[in-house]
C-alpha cells in the first residue's frame, strides 16, 4: 500500500512539473476599480475584517459592498468567472460552475445622508437568490455599467473543506536573527483518501490580505501518515516586514492620537496625520493590528450600515530628509494593495514625501513601501524594516485538478496568525475589540 501511495504521488509530481511556478508579479492586476468607486469591502457577512474566503457549503454568504461618489442611483450588471489556480480563466462554461444567469443586476442599496460628500452605497450577497455556486475554486466578480465598461473586479475563493491544512512557523526556516519567516505546510489526509488523488496539485500562500505576495508551489514530499508536506529547506519564506501603522478617523469632531490637526474647507474635511518616520533602523516593537485592513465606523452614529459616515481627505507625511531612490507608496487595504493613487510625492524643501487620500470614517492600517524604478519590485526595508517577530496572517489554498478535468478545485484552506491580529468586531459589546485594539496601539 505504501509503495502504491508513493507511486501515485510520483506521477502527480511529474504532472506538476509541466506547470511553471508562478510569481507574484503574474498574479497582479486583477483589482480593477473606477476612480468614483470607494471603500470596497468583501468578506463573510459576520466577519468584516476577514478576507473573501468561504466554504462552498457555508450557510453564511460573502458580502461585497462599496460606495460610488454620486447622487445618481444606477443599476449595474455583474458577471462571475471561475479561474485556475494561477487566476487565468477556466475553460468551463458558466453553466458548469453556477446555477443561475450568466449576467445579473445589482441595484443600489441606499444613498448617504447627513454627509458632506454624497455617495450611493451598494451591497451584494454571494450566493443569493439569483446565483448558487456549483464548484469550489478561484472566482472573479466583475461589475459593468450600461456602456459595458468594467467598473470593478474582485477575487474571492470558495473551498471544499475536504482536506485539513496545517500551517506552521518553521523554526528551521525562520531567520531568528534577521528579517524572514519560514513556513511549512502539511496536508492531513488518511491513506485511502490520499491514494485517490491522481492529477495536478498546487499550493498557494498569501500574506495578510495582499494578493501581490502570492507564492505558488508544486514540489512536495509524501509524509509517513499518507499526507503530503511542503517543507523543503528554504521553500516557503516570506519577509516578516513590520507591524502596520494605524490612524483613527471615526470622529470628525474630535482629534485622535495619530491626528495632528483637522480642518474643514467646504465642502470637505481635511485630516492631517502626524508625520511618520522610517522604522528600518529601529528595534522591533510588538503591537496589535488589523493585518493591513480597515474598519468603517462613524463614532457619532447609530446607523448599522454607516450611511452617515462621511469622507475626508487624509494627508500623509513621511519624513526621510532625502529621497529614497525609488517611488514611495502607501500600502494596505485602504489602497486595495495597489500602487496608483497612493503614490507619494517628494518635497525637497520639506525633506519628506506627501500624499492625500479620500477615505471614509473609520480605523485604518497602513505602511510605506518603495517600488523600484526598473523592476517594479515592492520593498519595505528602507521604510518599515523587516523582522521575524512580526505578526502576520498566512492563508494557504490547496488546488487539485483531476486528470481529464478542465478546472482546479480548492480542496483545502488553512490559516496561520503569527501575532495578535484582530479578527472580529461585535458592535453590541460595550467595550468592543476595536477599542481594545486602540488601547493596545496607544501603549
Amino acid at each position: 500500500m505504501t509503495h502504491k501511495i508513493f507511486l501515485i504521488f510520483f506521477l502527480i509530481y511529474l504532472t506538476n512539473s509541466l506547470f511553471a511556478q508562478q510569481t507574484a508579479q503574474e498574479l497582479r492586476g486583477l483589482n480593477a476599480q473606477d476612480k468614483q468607486i470607494k471603500t470596497v469591502q468583501f468578506h463573510p457577512e459576520s466577519q468584516p475584517l476577514a478576507l473573501p474566503i468561504n466554504s462552498l457549503y457555508a450557510s453564511e454568504p460573502l458580502v461585497l459592498s462599496f460606495d460610488i461618489l454620486t447622487t445618481d442611483q444606477e443599476q449595474f450588471v455583474y458577471t462571475l468567472e471561475l479561474c485556475n489556480y494561477d487566476w487565468s480563466k477556466s475553460e468551463l462554461d458558466p453553466m458548469e460552475f453556477i446555477d443561475g444567469y450568466e449576467e445579473n443586476t445589482l441595484y443600489p442599496f441606499s444613498a448617504s445622508f447627513n454627509t458632506q460628500v454624497d455617495y450611493v452605497h451598494y451591497k451584494l450577497l454571494l450566493p443569493n437568490e439569483d446565483i448558487r455556486f456549483l464548484k469550489s475554486g478561484n472566482y472573479i466578480i466583475r461589475l459593468y455599467n450600461e456602456e459595458q465598461e468594467e467598473l470593478l473586479s474582485r477575487r474571492f475563493i470558495l473551498f471544499d473543506p475536504a482536506t485539513e491544512i496545517d500551517i506552521q512557523l518553521d523554526k528551521f526556516q525562520t531567520d531568528f536573527y534577521g528579517s524572514t519567516q519560514g513556513l511549512s505546510v502539511h496536508i492531513k489526509s488518511d491513506k485511502h483518501a490520499t491514494s485517490q488523488l491522481a492529477g495536478k496539485i498546487n499550493l498557494s500562500i498569501i500574506q495578510n490580505g495582499n494578493w501581490n505576495t502570492a507564492q505558488i508551489f508544486d514540489d512536495f514530499n509524501v509524509n509517513g501518515e499518507g499526507g503530503i508536506s511542503f517543507n523543503q529547506p528554504g521553500q516557503i519564506v516570506f519577509d516578516g516586514i513590520n507591524e502596520f501603522r494605524f490612524f483613527d478617523i471615526k470622529s470628525l469632531k474630535f482629534i485622535s492620537e495619530r491626528v495632528d490637526r483637522m480642518e474643514y474647507k467646504p465642502p470637505h474635511y481635511h485630516i492631517f496625520l502626524k508625520p511618520d518616520k522610517p522604522r528600518g533602523e529601529k528595534d522591533y516593537f510588538s503591537a496589535v493590528d488589523l493585518s493591513g485592513n480597515y474598519f468603517i465606523r462613524n463614532q457619532e452614529s447609530n446607523d448599522e450600515h454607516m450611511l452617515d459616515a462621511d469622507y475626508a481627505y487624509v494627508h500623509f507625511t513621511f519624513d526621510t530628509e532625502y529621497p529614497l531612490g525609488a517611488d514611495v507608496y502607501i500600502e494596505g487595504a485602504l489602497s486595495d494593495w495597489q500602487y496608483h493613487e497612493n503614490y507619494m510625492q517628494y518635497h525637497p524643501e520639506d525633506g519628506n514625501y506627501q500624499a492625500t487620500l479620500l477615505l471614509k470614517q473609520g480605523i485604518y492600517n497602513y505602511r510605506y513601501v518603495t517600488k523600484e524604478y526598473q523592476t517594479g519590485m515592492i520593498y519595505s526595508d528602507l521604510t518599515e524594516g523587516s523582522y521575524h517577530q512580526t505578526g502576520n496572517d498566512y492563508h494557504a489554498f490547496l488546488y487539485y485538478r483531476k486528470m481529464g478535468e478542465f478546472y482546479d478545485r480548492v480542496i483545502g484552506y488553512g490559516m496561520l496568525s503569527t501575532g495578535e491580529e484582530v479578527k472580529d468586531y461585535d458592535p453590541n459589546k460595550e467595550l468592543n475589540i476595536i477599542e481594545q485594539l486602540l488601547k493596545e496601539m496607544a501603549r
